[in-house]
C-alpha cells in the first residue's frame, strides 16, 4: 500500500554524542524518524537552539545538525536540520535497521499515522464496498468513497495481515465509527481493535514505510 518513505516514528534507543564539545555522551533516543528524534536527556536547551550531534549506532557515526522544536522534562524533541542527500539515506537505513530488527512503532503522539493508499473492503448497513484507502493510523482510517456513510453510523473495516507466505495471508476486521466526512473520503475511529487487527495495521504502516530500490547499472 504505498511506496513512498513515510516519517513513522521508531522506539529505539541510540546513544548521541556532543559533536560540538568533547564527544560526552549527551543521551540517548526515545524514538528516531526519517526528520527528527527524542532524545532522553537531562540538559536543557532554548527552543530553537541548534545543536550539532552524532548518531553513535552500529556501524554508523553518523554527524548530523538538529534544531531544539520543545523541551519536555524527560529531554528534547529535536528536528533535523539542512540534511544531505546521503545523510537522508543513512537515516533511512538506521530506521529500517531499528524495524529490521523488531522496534515498535511508537504511536505515543495522538497515535501513529500514515498516508496510505490502496484497496479496501468495508461494510455500512450490511452492504459491502470495495473503495480505496486513504490514510491509517491504530485509531482509525480514512477511507475514499462515492456512498459517505452518516456520521455517527457504525461501519465495520478488513484488512489484509501480511503472512510470509500466500496461503498465510488472512484478513482481519474491527467496527468503528464514523467520526467525519472531507470531500469524498469519511473517516472512522476504531472501537476496540483486536491485537491481531493492531498487527494488521502495522504490518501496513511498516509496508508504507519501506523505501523503494533502485535498480543498478
Amino acid at each position: 500500500m504505498g511506496d513512498r518513505q513515510r516519517d513513522i516514528r521508531i522506539s529505539g534507543a541510540l546513544k548521541i554524542l556532543d559533536a560540538d564539545g568533547d564527544g560526552s555522551e549527551l543521551g540517548v533516543t526515545k524514538n528516531i524518524s526519517k526528520s527528527g528524534l527524542f532524545l532522553l536527556t537531562k540538559r536543557k536547551w532554548d527552543q530553537g537552539t541548534i545543536l550539532a550531534l552524532t548518531i553513535d549506532y552500529r556501524y554508523w557515526q553518523m554527524p548530523v545538525k538538529a534544531r531544539v522544536v520543545h523541551m519536555q522534562e524527560e529531554g528534547a524533541g529535536l528536528e533535523f536540520v539542512d540534511l544531505s542527500d546521503d545523510d537522508q539515506v543513512i537515516v533511512r537505513e538506521i530506521v529500517d535497521s531499528l524495524l529490521a530488527e523488531g522496534a515498535w512503532l511508537d504511536d505515543r503522539r495522538n497515535k501513529l499515522r500514515a498516508d496510505v493508499s490502496g484497496p479496501v473492503v468495508w461494510v455500512h448497513e450490511g452492504v459491502e464496498y470495495q473503495s480505496e484507502l486513504l490514510n491509517l493510523s491504530t485509531g482509525g482510517a480514512l477511507i475514499e468513497a462515492e456512498n459517505l456513510p452518516a456520521i455517527e453510523t457504525d461501519v465495520f473495516l478488513y484488512l489484509p495481515t501480511s503472512g510470509s507466505e500466500e496461503e498465510d495471508r488472512k484478513v482481519e476486521g474491527c467496527q468503528g465509527k464514523v467520526t467525519h466526512q472531507k470531500e469524498e473520503a469519511f473517516g472512522m475511529e476504531f472501537s476496540s481493535p483486536s491485537p491481531e487487527f493492531i498487527e494488521a495495521i502495522e504490518s501496513i504502516l511498516r509496508a508504507a514505510h519501506e523505501v523503494p530500490t533502485k535498480d543498478k547499472d
